[in-house]
């Protein structure tokens, strides 16, 4: 599907990027701005230099995975879960030598500058970026997720592990559940 065909998809449930904005844990947005893109009403978002070549570089860094892992990455596409409203579009999932899926992976760029912003991925995983891979293991019922992020253009790490936590992800679940329902489809604008 092209972009505005994605961008129209993504307005039919709840996506990954949009957790932790409902949540009220992301650095990036808020409820309310996740509200008013699923009406459609939000300014469109522009893409930067930064946002460009994420996406230029995301199929490079998937490739690398797979080759210093010794395993197969597919592409999943968008994929929509039990309840058509909790959806995604995962940046890999691993496959065994039969295509059965065995887990996922998340594709991030960072420029660490800064020492808040190294702080930010020394050991973990930033929020934002977690809650994303949790809500993609919530949508897949895969065991865990993996996230490959090259920082600063050269320097490459694939050693972040997140793990099910069926706890959080009720949590989750019951958050944007609520939100959906009570904010968005009768289009009540959130608090």
């Amino acid at each position: 599907m092209n972009k505005a065909e994605w961008l129209i998809k993504r307005r039919q449930g709840i996506t990954g990027t949009d957790v932790s904005k409902i949540m009220g844990l992301s650095h990036w947005g808020s409820m309310k701005d996740v509200y008013f893109d699923k009406l459609g009403v939000s300014a469109p978002v522009v893409q930067n230099e930064k946002m460009l070549w994420g996406t230029k570089l995301e199929a490079l860094i998937r490739d690398h995975f797979a080759e210093s892992n010794a395993v197969k990455v597919v592409e999943p596409g968008f994929i929509q879960g039990k309840e058509d409203w909790i959806i995604g579009n995962p940046d890999g999932i691993v496959v065994d030598k039969h295509d059965k899926w065995e887990y996922g992976l998340e594709i991030k760029t960072a420029k660490v500058c800064t020492p808040s912003v190294k702080r930010l991925w020394e050991g973990k995983v930033p929020l934002d970026y977690e809650y994303q891979c949790r809500w993609y293991m919530l949508l897949t019922d895969l065991p865990y997720w993996r996230v490959a992020v090259l920082m600063n253009g050269s320097e490459y790490h694939d050693d972040h592990f997140i793990y099910r936590d069926e706890k959080l992800e009720h949590q989750m679940y019951e958050k944007c559940s609520e939100f959906w329902h009570k904010f968005v489809v009768p289009k009540i604008l959130p608090c």
